[in-house]
């Protein structure tokens, strides 16, 4: 008898190791950006969906947001559905779906998202990936490690660069700093293939206005481009604006100051009669939930607002956006 339950021990204890042994892990990608206001990109991957995948839903964050930042997400052709919001602070929560059935049992290496970077300071810090569901193709839960991916900004010397990331359609960006002279005019949209469209902008006193190749883009400034085809235009930028930007009563259009991400209520500390801030989605061609002041879930004031990114908000009376 003892060595039947002997013989039985060792079959679950074998049982067990092989499942933690053949457990799946998902890790990112490390990646190394050359300098403040560069960009670079790390990989979310799954090691193993040894029974398939049917979708995802993560939380994913820099631990030291004042070193790298987390500007956006692509997806693999894979996720027939997915979306990327932001969460709390400057945490994405990113979701996706394969209702294709693309990721088939036993496959290897998966890519789950990319994840687009911005260096804010030089320094270290490492992305953090938070699970919060994962399935199979039988819609059983996956319990997977997770290894955060190691991001590197260096000190690069020369100008600081921000990459404006155009995609095919209406694009809305800021200004976020002082451009470096030479390059401070809408000549740097020359090479884009705007299909005759011009460049505009909008002002609360006197409305729409068409940009010229030489006029200047205003720090904290936004505009309109379109684009038949993505491309990245980089803006070189010296330092921030040395005066507020007025803004009037009802709607404007502004970029927020700066190369790093902060919450509304922060960088819109100085205007205390603003109720409204609407951003613009290039990829789907459609507004953004709107920020309002106070707000809390998807209209929270602490939504962190994009360097290189437009905006429209709404004031109820004149005031003066700080750098």
């Amino acid at each position: 008898m003892k060595k039947l339950y002997l013989a039985i021990l060792i079959v679950l204890l074998t049982g067990l190791c092989s499942a933690f042994s053949s457990a799946s892990t998902i890790t990112i990608s490390p990646a190394s950006i050359s300098g403040i206001g560069m960009s670079s990109t790390a990989t979310i991957s799954l090691d193993s969906a040894d029974q398939g995948l049917s979708g995802y839903v993560f939380s994913v964050y820099p631990q030291s947001p004042q070193v790298a930042t987390i500007a956006g997400v692509t997806f693999p052709a894979w996720a027939t559905l997915s979306d990327a919001a932001h969460g709390d602070g400057t945490a994405y929560t990113i979701r996706a779906l394969d209702m294709n059935d693309a990721v088939s049992p036993g496959a290897k290496n998966v890519p789950l998202a990319t994840l687009n970077l911005n260096g804010v300071s030089p320094g270290s810090t490492q992305i953090m990936v938070e699970v919060k569901q994962l399935d199979d193709d039988a819609g059983n839960a996956i319990i997977p490690q997770t290894i955060p991916g190691q991001i590197t900004v260096g000190n690069s010397g020369g100008d600081q660069i921000l990459n404006l990331q155009l995609v095919p359609g209406w694009n809305f960006v800021g200004i976020p700093m002082i451009m470096q002279p030479g390059t401070d005019t809408a000549e740097v949209f020359r090479n884009v293939p705007s299909a005759g469209h011009s460049v505009f902008t909008y002002d609360a006193q006197k409305g729409w206005s068409i940009v010229g190749p030489t006029d200047a883009l205003s720090p904290m400034n936004a505009y309109w481009i379109f684009t038949e085809q993505a491309l990245t235009i980089p803006l070189r930028v010296q330092g921030p604006a040395t005066s507020p930007r007025s803004l009037g009563s009802g709607w404007n259009i502004f970029g927020p100051p700066g190369l790093a991400q902060k919450p509304a209520s922060d960088i819109l500390a100085c205007l205390s009669d603003w109720t409204y801030v609407v951003g613009f989605d290039s990829a789907h061609q459609q507004y953004q939930q709107s920020i309002i002041k106070g707000g809390s879930g998807p209209n929270s004031d602490k939504t962190p607002l994009v360097p290189g990114a437009g905006y429209w908000i709404y004031l109820s009376a004149p005031g003066q956006l700080n750098p």
